[in-house]
Parts: C-alpha cells; structure tokens; sequence
C-alpha cells in the first residue's frame, strides 16, 4: 500500500516537472523571438514593408516605398544612419526600432489648360476677345504646387501676360504673381499673398504693389488682411504711399441661423472719411400658407436707403420675385412717407432648380420703372425685357444650354419690341463647348460664335 502511494507521488512529481520544463522552453522560445518596429519621418511621407517578429538568425529584408513628393534619405537608428538603400536586409539577432526618413522633393503631377475666345460673324468678320490659360502642377512633399500662366489677345494685339503660383507649408498656404502688358512691355502690378487656418479661425494677407495710382500717380502698396470663422469675416484695408494709413473695413455675418430654418445675414461697410453702408437681410422667412416663402434685406447709406423683397413660392415651380425700390423717410418728421418702386422681377425654374444638375428650364419677367437704378443690360430707353431658357445634360459629360431673351422700349417696333438676343452653349466633345450669340436689333444684326474649351 505504501509502495503504491509512493509510486503514485513519484508520477505525480515527474508530471509536474515535466509542465514545468516544457513551460521553460516554451517562453524561452517566445522570448528568443524579435521585433523589427519600422517608424515613418515624416509620417505619410512613404510605405515601409518588413516590420513584425523574426526568430533569431532569420533574415530581415526592409523596403522604403516614397510617397508623392518625397525621396527616401536613409534608414536611421538611435539617431545614427546604418543604410542610405531602400532595401536593406540583415540578421534579426535583437528587437529593433529603425526609422526611414524622406525628404520633400518636387515632383511633376500633370497640366491643365483652358480657353476661351469669340469671333464675330456679322455684320462681319473680325476676331474677337481670345483667353488661354496653362496649368501646370507639381508636388514638393504632402503639398502641392500650382503655377498659372495666363494670356489674353484682342483680335490681333496681344493685350494681357500674367503668372501666378501657389503653394503650402504645413498649415500655411502661400501665392504671388505678376502681372504686366505685353505692349511696351508695361508692368502693372504684382502681389503676395498668405493663408492659415487654427481651429475654426482663418487669418489671410494679401500685398499689392502697383507701380502707378492715385492722384497725383505714384507707385504705392495696398494691404489686405482678412479674418474669418464660420459665421463672421472682418476684411480691412491700408494703403501705403508716404505712410500706412487705413483706407476702408467690410465685417459680415452670415450663416446665423434662428428658429423655423431661418437666416440672418448682414454687412457692414466703412471707410476713413466714415460711414459707409449697412446692410441687413433675412433669408427664407416662412410664410402661414400656400408654401410661400421670402428673402428681406434693407440696405442703408450715407444718403439712401434701399430695400429688398424676394418671395418665393414652390408650386407650379420655383418661383422668385425680386422688387428694387426705396423707403421713402422723412428724418425730420421721423415718419414713413412710402416706397420709391424701381422695378420688379419674376422668375419662375422648372424641374430643376433652374438647371444647375439636371434638365430644366425658366422663364423670367424684368419691368423696371427707373432702370438706371435695376440691373437688366437695358440699351437707349429700354424699360422691359421677357427671357426664356433651356438646359440639361449634352454628350461628353458636358451639359447644353439655350437663352432667348427679348427687350422692349416706348419707340419700339411691333409690341414695343426694341432688341432680341438669343445665345446658348453646345458640347461637342470633351471639355469643347461652342457659344453662338445672335442679336437682332433696330440698329442691325451681329452674330458671334464664341468658344470654350478645357484639357
């Protein structure tokens, strides 16, 4: 009996110093193993392939892989460089961190281009205004980098030259160009321009230098410096020609929103002689019933007040009426004498909202009763003018567009018809639109087939 529990504790005791054996060699094993930790600097800058665990002895093979804009400058630990090879491959015999560092380098992206230009067909043939402008892009680390050369011709003569270029750092963003006439040549003007955003808060300056302005003309720098958050901007600005000296300031809020989807918005303008305009408006103000709704905004100035009064109504379409006038006001009364009416607009966009996306159409009513003060393009004594239009999706991804407006005067032919334009946008093929405008009026026709195109 007792050999037998003897024999059963030697089992038990052999048992047990076999677990723990094993248990010893099993994390002996785990701890033989060795980690490769790979660090990016900067980060983002590339792709590292080869980090993990190795047993010893195994081979360990590294590969640095740059990011757009970045060279690879070596692979660096505790500080000291052991490679200046993307590849690199040794014996894993310790755990290791080893960091791959890249620096910024300047790498072609690609160019854009685009143009556009007319040329007038009656009452005969002469070359119009033609623009072109070249893009090319380039990427200096995780930023890229713009440049704009821009052109400008009037008929034969070669009237505009600029070059402009952006770019960032970090979190500022940073421009500048030039500008002059080709004629003469004839430098006009150049500027600087710099940009950061903290949190919600944008900070921006722009220096212009214009080699002659003013009176008497004299070269001299304008400044501008702007701060914005969501919902207010504060733009002011100086000029420097004997001195700094602060020329006007414009604060604006928007985006307030109040109950019910309504807006506020409102601006405030200023110059160093004073006061300059006030303006407060009221957007998408709800109306009881029949899904009407209104834009307000009343415009205050040294010597005039104008108001403004857009209802909307969304039934048969979107429907917007737009009345140019004034408050009539007595100061020294203090009383409300009426309202001075300008003018009216009507504009009324089916299917679509006036066809931004989509295939749609509107059709548009502008009366003006003094139209110096109502923007309509009216000619002589032009006081009305009745505008249809067309537009939807075209082949090449582009869309097509279509635009017959007509005028009236008191001395107009049939109806009082005085003017009648019609225009309109086709696309041909990739990024190449075509703009023929035809403009019949009592003085004669003009035709002009103008162009635009994008690559």
């Amino acid at each position: 009996m007792r050999t037998s529990r003897l024999v059963r504790r030697r089992l038990l005791g052999g048992w047990l110093l076999s677990l723990l054996v094993l248990g010893t060699a099993v994390v002996a094993s785990a701890s033989a193993s060795h980690t490769i930790v790979l660090q990016s600097d900067p980060p983002r800058a590339g792709t590292l392939f080869g980090t993990g665990t190795y047993e010893p002895g195994e081979r360990v093979q590294l590969t640095a892989l740059p990011a757009r804009g970045f060279e690879f400058s070596g692979w660096f630990e505790d500080g000291e460089a052991i490679s200046f090879s993307p590849a690199l491959e040794f014996v894993a015999d310790r755990d290791r961190t080893i960091v791959a560092r890249f620096r910024p380098a300047l790498d072609f992206v690609g160019i854009t281009g685009s143009g556009q230009g007319t040329l007038t067909l009656l009452p005969s043939i002469a070359l119009g205004s033609n623009r072109f402008e070249l893009r090319p892009r380039f990427q200096f680390g995780a930023s890229p980098w713009d440049l704009r050369f821009v052109t400008a011709f009037v008929g034969e003569e070669w009237r505009d030259a600029q070059v402009h270029f952006t770019g960032s750092w970090e979190k500022i963003r940073f421009g500048g160009g030039v500008l002059f006439n080709p004629v003469g040549p004839a430098y006009r003007s150049a500027y600087f321009m710099a940009s950061g955003s903290w949190e919600d808060l944008r900070l921006g300056l722009r220096v212009t230098h214009y080699p002659l302005s003013g009176s008497p003309p004299a070269p001299y720098l304008l400044y501008v410096l702007t701060l914005s958050t969501s919902s207010l901007s504060v733009t002011a600005r100086g000029e420097e020609r004997d001195g700094l000296k602060f020329r006007d300031a414009l604060v604006s809020v928007f985006g307030v929103s109040l109950c019910c989807g309504i807006q506020v918005q409102g601006t405030l303008s200023f110059t160093k002689e004073g006061f300059s305009y006030v303006r407060a408006a009221l957007v998408n103000l709800p109306f009881p019933c029949c899904g009407l709704s209104f834009d307000a905004a009343v415009t205050f100035t040294a010597d005039s007040k104008v108001v403004e009064f857009a209802p909307r109504w969304d039934a048969l379409c979107d429907a917007c009426l737009t009345v140019y006038g004034d408050v009539l006001w007595d100061r020294d009364a203090f009383r409300w004498d009426g309202f001075a009416l300008y003018g009216y607009k009507i504009r009324c966009c089916f299917g679509s909202s006036c066809c931004p996306a989509g295939a749609g159409g509107y059709v548009e009513f502008l009366t003006a009763f003094d139209p110096g003060r109502v923007p309509g393009g009216f000619q002589g004594k032009e006081f009305e003018y009745a505008k249809v239009g067309f537009c939807g999706p075209g082949c090449c991804g582009g869309g097509y567009s279509f635009e017959a407006t007509a005028y009236f005067s008191p001395t107009g032919g049939l109806f009082g018809l005085s003017r009648f334009k019609i225009g309109g946008g086709i696309p041909l093929f990739g990024g190449w639109v075509v703009t023929p405008a035809l403009e019949i009026a009592d003085s004669g026709t003009s035709l002009i087939l103008g162009w635009q195109f994008r690559f």
